[in-house]
């Protein structure tokens, strides 16, 4: 274990893990509630197609903070395991 790992004696490692466990679970709730961010448009009928720009903004705004929230906290996750 390093030293960078531990606060007064406090392991940290089990809180990292948590908090990235919790931003996955974020960012798959916001994934399911405002689908994957188009990068394409396609044929298909999307969803959002009768929606203002600005709703449609904001959907693909908060689709690619999902995304992020979920990298994040792979991301903290690994971390937590590695220094562990």
């Amino acid at each position: 274990m390093t030293d960078g790992a531990k606060v007064k004696g406090m392991n940290l490692m089990p809180g990292i893990d948590i908090l990235g466990l919790s931003l996955d679970i974020v960012g798959v709730v916001m994934l399911f509630l405002f689908g994957l961010p188009p990068k394409v448009a396609t044929q298909g009928m999307l969803a959002l197609d009768g929606a203002d720009p600005k709703q449609r903004r904001l959907y693909g705004r908060l689709s690619w903070l999902a995304l992020f929230f979920l990298v994040a906290g792979f991301v903290l996750q690994i971390w937590a395991s590695v220094l562990s």
